[in-house]
């Protein structure tokens, strides 16, 4: 067995695949993915993970009569953080000299200022700026030498004054994935000030009189500045926000109807079920992280080793290649035995019929209504996750024509399995909790 990871050293948060290589043995091979730290586990042969810290994974591989243990550690470098400094205000005609600075990771950086066009160097900590005819904004991107690792960018404003009444509206940041929010501002130089800012958008509908604000656009909008000064000197200027979408995200196999709710399907448990979280259309560099399972791939194949019933819930984000935008969907899929094709002992089709729940839908509290006499009733309730919310034992036989009162102490509204079963027979029961104002 050899675990093995396609990078040793990675900056904080970058993607990783590990890879369990088994030999030999029967060939029927089950994977135990951990960690240390702890916090990682996978059932994966080839899972991923976005380590924030320095890591070692552990798999240990079983075939069914032997079990090996393999590791592998990951060194996680941390990302350096850039500080673009202070604005600075200059008479237009000057010049301003900026003061980038570093920190966190090695202490070799290197920098990289934007737009290079306005620097006499841009690759320096401190450059100095060419003469600037307007407000201009600056941009820094650090690097660590010895781990490569790259910053977020950070910006600041020089900001140029003349007589001439004018502004530079900005939009930080220029595009926004659909629900994020951007920031305009305008700063204002010149004139006469005593300044009044006039915002107006394109589309319609959007206004303020704010020199800042925040905005959660839904479509490309452009925002219009109309600014005056107290002499009514007068200046127009614009800019323009992109929204981008978020992936389109549908995890429900075409072959299998919703069950319960629109994120649920009810599959045999002899079924595999595909999952596919992407399209042909999105782009190549598109990722599809399978969040429970610690997986990177666009498809995720599940099944169950479950002899009656298993709920799994299985969760993706999906990231786009283009603009990065991210979306995410769950499903969950119930494995019941009782929707497998296959012939059925007659007492075992009796028990759907001899068992009810009074009322249906309820508040949590129900009866069981016995159309025949049965003996030892397991019963149990879960959530549409799967998780085991109650679960009683009802010893000793239950009378043709008698009820039993459940209270399951369950109040929160939702659809609820429950499952019954008896020596031999075994049936599953959709029910429905609407609150506390359901009477029986």
């Amino acid at each position: 067995l050899n675990a093995t990871v396609d990078k040793n050293e990675v900056c904080k948060g970058e993607l990783i695949n590990l890879s369990a290589m088994p030999e030999g043995g029967s060939g029927n091979y089950t994977y135990d993915w951990s960690s240390d730290p702890v916090g990682f586990t996978s059932t994966q042969q080839n899972p991923s993970d976005y380590p924030t810290e320095s890591i070692t994974y552990y798999v240990e591989v079983t075939d069914g009569f032997t079990t090996l243990e393999s590791s592998v550690n990951v060194l996680v470098y941390p990302t350096p953080l850039a500080d673009a400094g202070t604005d600075i205000d200059i008479d237009l005609g000057n010049t301003a000299t900026l003061s980038g600075n570093a920190s966190r990771g090695s202490g070799n950086y290197s920098y990289q200022w934007e737009p290079a066009s306005w620097l006499e160097q841009n690759n320096i900590a401190n450059p100095t700026t060419l003469l600037l005819p307007q407000t201009t904004k600056f941009t820094l991107l650090v690097t660590d030498n010895s781990s490569q690792c790259m910053s977020e960018t950070d910006d600041m404003f020089v900001i140029v004054s003349s007589d001439v009444l004018s502004a530079t509206p900005n939009a930080s940041p220029e595009a926004i994935c659909l629900g994020e929010s951007t920031e305009i501002s305008a700063i204002a130089s010149g004139g006469g000030g005593g300044y009044i800012f006039d915002w107006t958008s394109v589309p319609a509908g959007f206004s303020s009189t704010e020199s800042s604000f925040t905005v959660s656009p839904t479509v490309n909008t452009t925002y219009l500045l109309h600014l005056e000064d107290q002499f009514g000197n007068e200046f127009d200027g614009e800019v323009s926000v992109q929204v981008n979408p978020l992936p389109v995200v549908d995890l429900m196999p075409s072959q299998y109807p919703p069950y319960g709710g629109g994120d649920t399907i009810n599959v045999c448990v002899r079924d595999t079920v595909t999952l596919d979280a992407g399209f042909d259309s999105d782009p190549l560099t598109s990722t599809y992280f399978w969040k429970s399972d610690n997986y990177e791939d666009r498809f995720l194949t599940v099944s169950t080793t479950g002899s009656w019933i298993d709920f799994q819930t299985h969760d993706v984000v999906v990231t786009n290649g283009n603009t990065g935008c991210v979306d995410s969907s769950e499903i969950t899929i119930i494995f019941d035995f009782n929707v497998c094709e296959i012939s059925v002992p007659e007492q075992k089709a009796n028990l759907k019929d001899i068992i009810s729940v009074l009322p249906n839908p309820n508040d949590g509290k129900f009866l069981l209504n016995f159309k025949e006499t049965v003996s030892d009733v397991d019963l149990k309730i879960y959530d549409l996750r799967g998780s085991l919310l109650y679960s009683k034992f009802i010893s000793g036989k239950q009378l043709e024509g008698s009820n039993l009162s459940i209270d399951s102490g369950l109040r929160e509204s939702g659809v609820y399995m429950l499952v019954f079963q008896t020596a031999g027979d075994y049936i599953v029961k959709k029910m429905i909790i609407q609150g506390e104002n359901t009477k029986y």
